[in-house]
């Protein structure tokens, strides 16, 4: 064996970072072939020899492993890279790590965060990389990017929108509640001028919120309206509020109001019949 050889060889193995690929490829090759003939595979698991079943298969080669997480996945994304790729074909399975011009706003938000010893976890990078491109997450695109169930993702959101971790905060409280970075953070991966734009497009969505709550519960109250929104309860949130549910109880609108003071509430419009004389 040549000197040359044995030096790319002793590198890297020092290194590591070519072995894991290679051995994580090799590991989701053999899950994927095993899944496609519908045998169980056996692992070694508390100390022994266990079989686990085709559907466990599929459980495990959707999660991306520990070790390419921390050789590849989270070194890649705190410069802002794209996201790799992993798929799972007949006989093989690709790793796509995509090289080109890293996030500058990103890599120094990252260094700064490791300065005050802030733990940075996948999912924080890839909700982060999600959101440099997007206004805004929701449940179900969560999902699809950090590959967890959607009650699972969910977890995660609302954990990275706990003020001690401060990424994220929600508006609304429904089902169709959406995360939007916070002002901080946003203005750091994003700029100032493009976290003022970003802001500006939570009332287009407001509107689609108090319907699907309306639709769920029957009717909406000013508070009920001012905690969906996420305004809060200063006098300037009250008055947004009326602002809004005065705007969709207009005669064009789809609330009708019902009761004054504390009983007031809205709920949905009748549809109108149609006119006599049209099918």
């Amino acid at each position: 064996m040549s000197t040359d050889l044995k030096q790319n060889i002793g590198d890297a193995f020092r290194e590591g970072t070519r072995i894991d690929r290679a051995l994580e490829a090799a590991r989701l090759q053999a899950i994927v072939r095993h899944k496609q003939s519908g045998q169980p595979m056996p692992i070694w698991r508390d100390g022994k020899t266990t079989m686990i079943s085709a559907e466990e298969l599929e459980e495990r080669l959707n999660v991306i492993p520990d070790n390419a997480c921390r050789r590849i996945f989270i070194p890649t994304l705190s410069f802002g890279k794209r996201v790799p790729e992993y798929v799972g074909e007949a006989t093989r399975v690709t790793l796509r790590i995509f090289d080109g011009t890293f996030d500058e706003r990103m890599a120094r938000l990252m260094a700064k965060w490791r300065g005050e010893g802030r733990e940075i976890d996948l999912d924080v990078l890839l909700v982060l990389s999600y959101l440099t491109g997007h206004a805004f997450i929701d449940t179900l695109s969560a999902a699809d990017v950090l590959q967890l169930t959607p009650d699972q993702a969910r977890g995660v959101l609302d954990r990275l929108a706990q003020p001690q971790i401060g990424i994220l905060e929600r508006m609304g409280r429904t089902r169709a509640a959406t995360f939007h970075l916070t002002k901080g953070v946003a203005e750091d991966l994003l700029g100032r001028a493009a976290y003022t734009r970003l802001k500006g497009i939570d009332p287009i969505r407001y509107r689609e919120w108090a319907r699907e709550f309306v639709e769920d519960h029957g009717s909406i109250t000013p508070r009920e309206c001012r905690e969906l929104l996420g305004l809060g309860e200063s006098a300037s949130a009250q008055v947004a509020a009326s602002r809004y549910l005065k705007e969709w109880s207009a005669p064009t609108g789809f609330l009708v109001r019902e009761g004054r003071g504390p009983s007031t509430r809205y709920r949905l419009r009748a549809p109108m019949a149609p006119a006599q004389g049209e099918s």
